[in-house]
């Protein structure tokens, strides 16, 4: 789990995005998952933190529709993200479209 707050270095012309090394260093691949959230936000996960979410989500009765909106949600719009060696990444076009990211906060 990620927890603290920060302004990491952005890029918007080529949508690229540092990761702070504190977050870097609790990676245990150079891999992040990236997908749609709540309220125009999105969320990014560890491989091991993504795994059990979605174990979570494949539990929830299929037969309910509420349950299979919500799988749709989560897994419709997430995606493998690679780090460079310097921990940073491109955030897909439909991610920042999503979010409405036009620039960070503090830049």
């Amino acid at each position: 789990m990620f927890l603290g707050s920060y302004i990491p270095s952005f890029d918007l012309n080529t949508r690229r995005l540092a990761l702070p090394k504190k977050i870097r260093d609790y990676l245990a691949t150079g891999e992040i998952i990236l997908s749609i959230g709540f309220e125009k936000c999105l969320f990014g996960f560890d491989t091991k933190s993504w795994q059990a979410e979605s174990e979570k989500q494949l539990a929830l009765p299929i037969a309910q529709r509420r349950s299979r909106d919500l799988r749709r949600f989560f897994f419709a719009s997430a995606t493998t993200i690679k780090l460079d060696d310097q921990g940073r990444f491109v955030i897909p076009g439909s991610l920042l479209k999503y979010a409405k990211i036009k620039k960070l906060r503090g830049q």
